[in-house]
């Protein structure tokens, strides 16, 4: 996937412009390596560099099925430099690798033929401008939650700074779910020096095939088939969040309570639409008696500025 058209500050304090910068997504449930190191999970995304190196694994973790190269020579982009979202890929030796069982993943087609998800362009103004940039916190200011103070469940590749959180909940969860597992916690890249490097993020897409392992390990076996392969996706821009629903057989609902009434009552999405998401609102992947499942949308970002006005 490419991301256009955004500013990083340069290492002599002046902003440089990049054409492009790049990410490798996991589908496979066998596993992707970028660089020898391992995506196991549907869903993971870390950043591709020019000379990096992708190899698409065989089941059981037998061994490379596929090797490339990431490749920008004779590109326009070859020489606009690299955005630094995340530090270098570490080696992981093969007797790392888990061994897995082959599951067939494909996608969701959708009955409308006019239905298209946006590019990571649309979902996510990626121009960082002085004025979006995010301030210095000062000793009179309360900082914004850091990655490793919030525990929860991140399925970007790279270290991010937590935006918003999805609270899990409902009759559909196994008894023995863990507690960090019911926090799904999403937000833009940050790149080595802990700073936000673009002002947005990637799109968060939910569903069975994107994180296959974590919904199967947190959901009963019928809540779990339920669920659709793309079901939802959660779309970040500057001032504003949306959800957008991707399941036509089991649609979301946006409700503001999780009675079981409301579920009953909220007329769900068609397929596609999106609609405006605001702290505290419902999202309703599942709203059958004994089955049901539902994320809070938590927006960090309001947390914080509630903060800082309690504390000025």
């Amino acid at each position: 996937e490419g991301v256009e058209d955004s500013t990083v500050p340069s290492t002599d304090g002046s902003k440089k412009k990049h054409a492009c910068s790049f990410f490798l997504t996991n589908f496979s449930s066998h596993g992707t390596m970028v660089n020898k190191k391992l995506l196991s999970r549907g869903g993971e995304q870390v950043p591709l560099y020019d000379g990096d190196s992708i190899t698409l694994l065989k089941p059981s973790a037998a061994g490379p099925l596929l090797e490339f190269r990431f490749d920008l020579s004779g590109s326009v982009l070859e020489d606009l430099g690299n955005l630094p979202l995340s530090a270098p890929c570490h080696e992981m030796p093969p007797a790392a690798l888990p061994t897995q069982t082959a599951v067939p993943i494909s996608p969701v087609k959708s009955p409308d033929p006019e239905i298209t998800l946006p590019t990571p362009r649309e979902a996510m103004p990626l121009t960082l401008t002085s004025h979006q940039a995010l301030p210095k916190s000062t000793p009179e200011e309360a900082p914004r939650a850091e990655p490793s103070a919030l525990p929860g469940t991140r399925f970007l590749g790279a270290e991010l700074t937590p935006a918003f959180y999805l609270e899990i909940g409902g009759d559909a969860l196994r008894p023995d779910s863990k507690p960090e597992d019911l926090r799904i916690i999403h937000g833009p890249a940050v790149g080595s020096d802990a700073e936000v490097t673009v002002n947005g993020c990637m799109p968060l897409l939910l569903g069975r095939s994107q994180q296959r392992s974590f919904w199967q390990r947190l959901l009963c076996t019928d809540a779990f088939y339920a669920l659709s392969r793309q079901h939802l996706q959660i779309e970040v821009g500057d001032e504003d969040r949306h959800v957008r629903n991707l399941s036509s057989s089991n649609p979301v609902r946006l409700c503001r309570t999780t009675q079981l009434a409301e579920f009953e009552a909220t007329p769900p999405l068609s397929n596609g639409e999106r609609r405006p998401l605001y702290d505290g609102d419902i999202i309703v992947l599942n709203p059958v008696q004994g089955f049901t499942l539902w994320l809070r949308f938590k927006s960090l970002e309001l947390q914080a500025s509630e903060s800082n006005g309690a504390v000025s």
